[in-house]
């Protein structure tokens, strides 16, 4: 009998702590995250620039309503093979992932030339490493536009060390603290001279603390359970200082909501914000993606327009023998860069045109009966 009621109380016990979970939420955790940058998913952060207030909740349970939130603009960020990127063997060679983005644009006011507005191509590097997920920062190449004219350059905000992005697992009053610097450096090719910007460097403590949760509820219908994560970033430059207070509230598919609010001692009801962007569920079965593909592509190579050197990503379906090959705008060959047979998956090879005049070329891909071409752009 004594066996039997210390079971029994055991039992009562287990289901007291089960539901005691349950009612502070749920909890997030690294195979959640993982699946949110599967290789092959590509997220979409839809910012909304007109909306400034919100109903931000409150700490602890608590419910959020953001169904009528706007797309303004839209950033989609693919996450690819870190192997498979130009700046990974060189700048972040301890990186399990990679977001490319296509089309970053990024403007800032120079001593010199004013208004500067740079667009391009580039990667956001990050690492899971334990239970944390680091991120290292961005770097691309593109063309830097002053009064309009485009000029070729190149751009990289990294941090060090690797700021700490998400302590997982998440679950309501987790708290962190990380601190790194982040430098913002560049240059651009203007008049045939190079010019630099930067370094230019700022600090940053950041505590995050996850101090509500409840359902979520988005454009088109969807609500998920979610965590709120306070984000207070303390950072300081030679100049000046300050602090900037945010919010993520995110779910375990990977819908969220992100903004900065206008009065950092903000914890519930209606806020001003700014920064506002959102995302939807990351798809089942793009979670699901085979890290080998499953046709045959050739990317446009990176940076484009190039000097001397670019880099050609292309994907094989199966182990098949590949020539890669250079031409004029004549049909005239002017380089082989790839000869051999290769197996299947992503594969990025550099090609360095120094030998070369400035114009437009074409590369050609073949892979068993598969042909395909692109343009690139050479500029000296």
């Amino acid at each position: 009998m004594k066996m039997i009621a210390r079971v029994m109380l055991s039992a009562a016990l287990v289901c007291t702590g089960v539901a005691g979970a349950s009612a502070q939420g749920i909890t997030i955790d690294t195979n959640d995250v993982k699946a949110m940058y599967a290789v092959g998913t590509t997220t979409s952060f839809r910012s909304d620039t007109l909306t400034n207030q919100l109903d931000i909740g409150t700490t602890g349970a608590t419910s959020w309503d953001f169904s009528g939130l706007l797309t303004h603009t839209r950033l989609n960020l693919r996450s690819v093979v870190p192997s498979s990127t130009p700046y990974f063997a060189s700048n972040f060679p301890t990186a399990t992932h990679a977001l490319s983005d296509t089309a970053f644009t990024y403007s800032f006011v120079d001593g010199t030339f004013g208004h500067v507005t740079l667009k391009g191509a580039g990667y956001n590097y990050m690492t899971f490493t334990g239970g944390d997920l680091l991120d290292w920062g961005f770097k691309g190449t593109g063309n830097a536009y002053i009064v309009g004219n485009p000029f070729p350059a190149q751009g990289a905000w990294t941090k060090s060390p690797a700021a700490v992005y998400y302590s997982l697992p998440l679950f309501l009053s987790k708290t962190w603290t990380t601190t790194f610097v982040e430098t913002l450096s560049g240059s651009a090719v203007i008049l045939g001279g190079t010019v630099n910007v930067g370094p230019t460097l700022t600090n940053h403590t950041i505590t995050y603390t996850v101090d509500a949760y409840g359902p979520l509820k988005i454009p088109g219908g969807s609500t998920q359970e979610a965590l709120r994560i306070r984000k207070v970033d303390r950072f300081s430059t030679t100049t000046s200082s300050g602090v900037r207070v945010g919010y993520v509230i995110l779910a375990k598919n990977g819908a969220s909501v992100q903004f900065n609010v206008g009065d950092t001692n903000a914890v519930a009801g209606t806020a001003s914000v700014s920064s506002l962007q959102w995302t939807t569920e990351t798809p089942t079965t793009v979670r699901q993606v085979n890290e080998t593909p499953a046709i045959f592509t050739l990317a446009q190579n990176y940076p484009n327009p190039f000097n001397p050197s670019t880099t050609i990503r292309f994907s094989l379906p199966d182990r098949q023998a590949v020539t890669l090959r250079i031409y004029n705008l004549l049909g005239e060959e002017v380089g082989m860069i790839v000869n051999e047979t290769l197996g299947a998956g992503e594969h990025a090879v550099e090609f360095d045109a120094k030998g070369l005049a400035t114009g437009m070329y074409l590369y050609k891909l073949q892979a068993g009966g598969m042909t395909q071409t692109r343009r690139m752009l050479l500029v000296k």
